[in-house]
């Protein structure tokens, strides 16, 4: 699972996939910053925007068990 404060190749590819998907504004902006090492506030906002899309509840920006399993992780 991944969330806000964490670091890794983990959330850089969650950011790939965040930007690949482009859902919103702030994967947008993410992408203009590109894939880090770092969830950060922008990886998170990005996170809520496509669990707000995708109809994940609750829309909170943690990567669990259900936003993966939407996500075909």
């Amino acid at each position: 699972d991944l969330k806000k404060g964490m670091t890794g190749l983990d959330v850089k590819d969650l950011q790939r996939f965040l930007i690949e998907k482009n859902l919103g504004p702030a994967a947008r902006k993410l992408s203009k910053n590109g894939a880090t090492l770092y969830f950060g506030a922008l990886t998170h906002s990005a996170v809520v925007e496509y669990q707000k899309v995708k109809r994940i509840t609750p829309a909170s920006g943690y990567v669990g068990v259900k936003t993966k399993a939407v996500m075909g992780w």
